[in-house]
């Protein structure tokens, strides 16, 4: 083979070991994506943070006004 086909055969190569290794963490980032994903939307899910606003206020570290008294004091 001469020097052309050589470089050819080699970038070749080359591009198709580069595309497995992106399409693998392609695949992999996915992956993460959806489990993160899934965590976030169960820690944020609102009836989760409805228990702990309402855990916080039982125990007694912490009293979140309602809406309706931030609204009547904004309206005087």
């Amino acid at each position: 083979m001469n020097a052309w086909e050589t470089t050819t055969v080699f970038a070749f190569i080359g591009l198709v070991c580069s595309n497995i290794v992106l399409l693998a963490l392609w695949a992999l980032t996915g992956v993460w994506g959806n489990a993160t994903w899934k965590r976030l939307r169960r820690t944020y899910h609102l009836t989760v943070m409805l228990y702990w606003l309402d855990r916080l206020e039982d125990g007694g570290w912490r009293v979140f006004q309602k809406a309706e008294q931030e609204d009547k004091k904004r309206i005087k």
